[in-house]
């Protein structure tokens, strides 16, 4: 059998070079070697590309929204810019909001990085904080709680092999309204090790996945999910109550999970088992 082909979204930058500027399309390593340790074979697809993402469909089998250094513009959660706005990039959200919709017409499965993850939220209604250093405050943890499903308590998962206890996911004491995050989630540390830990809820697929309800991850973002999109529950928070992880609410809408760290970088071998499940739902298509 073929590895699955998985298409992942990366960056294009400009590049001085002595006949003048270039532009690059650009990814970091740690992706592709993640993609293919787990038994995939990486796709790079230019932005060009977008409207005919459709028409070869049948030739890709899932979708990683990668991270980058830049921000999801407000206008498509329909908030005016914050003044710490970043980079937008614009051309690339548009591209990888393509692949978004195609997975989900076609039931291939979506695996969302830091900035991914909170584009997936975004394309399905939710919104963002634009920069945590001065616009969350503790009160917001409960906006991004996880919820029942319309129809009931949320899928359960197999749990077997998962500490099953209390997930101790924060939440807002009284007296806590107007209290800032004094957690850094711009750690200085290099991403392969862990800058704070996150509470996995015990009944999800995240936590079947790594073992766990508690596990270090890094931190590289200044943004975070402030109202998840009801096609989403919070799955994972960090102590301040900063979401952290997101699946799908129905099974019957696919795969998603999407992850605000970067378990690509990170020297913890039970983080790769995110991509090993993601690959492992993508090969079920060939």
């Amino acid at each position: 059998m073929r590895r699955p082909r998985i298409v992942f979204s990366i960056d294009s930058n400009p590049h001085p070079t002595r006949r003048g500027p270039r532009e690059y399309y650009e990814i970091e390593a740690d992706y592709l070697k993640a993609l293919w340790s787990a038994g995939a074979m990486p796709i790079v697809l230019p932005y060009e590309s977008a409207d005919e993402l459709v028409q070869h469909q049948s030739e890709w089998d899932g979708v990683v929204l990668t991270g980058g250094d830049f921000d999801i513009d407000p206008a498509l959660f329909h908030e005016a810019p914050h003044p710490k706005l970043g980079t937008i990039k614009r051309e690339r959200s548009a591209f990888e909001s393509k692949l978004y919709q195609i997975a989900l017409d076609f039931n291939k499965p979506v695996l969302g990085i830091c900035g991914g993850m909170q584009l997936m939220n975004v394309l399905q209604g939710g919104t963002l904080i634009q920069d945590i250093a001065t616009q969350y405050n503790r009160s917001q943890s409960n906006s991004a709680g996880s919820h029942p499903t319309e129809s009931g308590p949320a899928r359960p998962q197999n749990t077997q092999g998962v500490h099953t206890g209390t997930a101790n996911i924060p939440t807002v004491k009284q007296g806590t309204q107007n209290q800032r995050t004094t957690l850094n989630h711009e750690q200085v540390e290099c991403k392969s090790q862990a800058g704070h830990s996150i509470a996995i809820e015990h009944d999800s697929r995240l936590a079947e996945i790594l073992g766990v309800t508690r596990i270090g991850v890094n931190s590289t973002h200044h943004q975070a999910i402030k109202e998840v999109s009801s096609f989403y529950r919070c799955v994972a928070k960090a102590p301040d109550g900063i979401v952290e992880a997101i699946e799908n609410r129905n099974a019957k809408t696919g795969w998603h999970l999407g992850v605000q760290w970067h378990p690509e970088a990170m020297v913890d071998s039970r983080q790769h088992q995110i991509y090993h499940a993601f690959v492992k739902h993508a090969s079920w298509a060939i």
